[in-house]
């Protein structure tokens, strides 16, 4: 099985053979520092509060000890050794799951920003909130798919959606202690959901940067 960071680092390894043929044919390449996987994903600078915000945004969710967002072993291998708090529920490894992937996805496209004013740890957080609130959604419509529809579904598609069969497997996943969402079941039925993370919550997204003619 290809991990997560064989393929982004082969999109990397894509991205450093285009520059190299831009350079090739005297085309002018843009000059950006080549950084590793773990340099742009766990020590990057201009994405510390975005590591920062992951951290919180899991400490509000599950009550635990932060994860170690600095650590390749955590943030790019998902290696439970690496974290001692590492949530033992299905459900909260699920959510763990998705909040590290939508994180490392935020960063990826932000550094493929061609505008460097852009690389920044708002716009990775914006990112990641858009990607959950979307998977919220999606997710929780699924748990009115009828089984009839979904069992003649490959095994393999609904777990890369990190579906939830039920209502009940949909709950302790995403809304654990009330955090990022709310499912609301009134006794006439029909469950409704309540989507609750945002840029303003459970923790503060960090601040944009000034643009430039706005300082002073």
């Amino acid at each position: 099985m290809i991990t997560l960071y064989e393929r982004v680092s082969g999109v990397l390894l894509d991205q450093d053979l285009s520059l190299l043929a831009l350079e090739k044919h005297n085309q002018p390449a843009r000059q950006r520092p080549r950084a590793s996987l773990t340099h742009l994903f766990c020590e990057c600078p201009a994405y510390a509060e975005a590591r920062d915000w992951l951290a919180a945004t899991w400490v509000a969710v599950a009550a635990t000890a932060p994860p170690p967002t600095s650590s390749p072993a955590l943030l790019l291998g998902d290696q439970p050794s690496a974290w001692p708090a590492y949530p033992v529920a299905t459900g909260l490894q699920r959510l763990w799951t998705a909040l590290r992937l939508c994180f490392l996805h935020g960063v990826w496209c932000v550094h493929k920003d061609l505008d460097p004013a852009r690389h920044h740890s708002h716009a990775v957080v914006a990112h990641v909130v858009a990607a959950l609130r979307c998977l919220l959604w999606a997710q929780f419509r699924m748990t009115a798919l009828s089984d009839d529809l979904l069992d003649p579904l490959p095994t393999a598609i609904l777990n890369a959606q990190l579906k939830a069969t039920k209502l009940a497997d949909f709950k302790a996943a995403w809304a654990h202690r009330r955090v990022l969402c709310e499912v609301v079941e009134p006794a006439a039925g029909g469950a409704q959901l309540r989507v609750l993370v945002s840029l303003s919550g459970p923790v503060v997204a960090p601040a944009a940067p000034a643009a430039a003619g706005e300082e002073g």
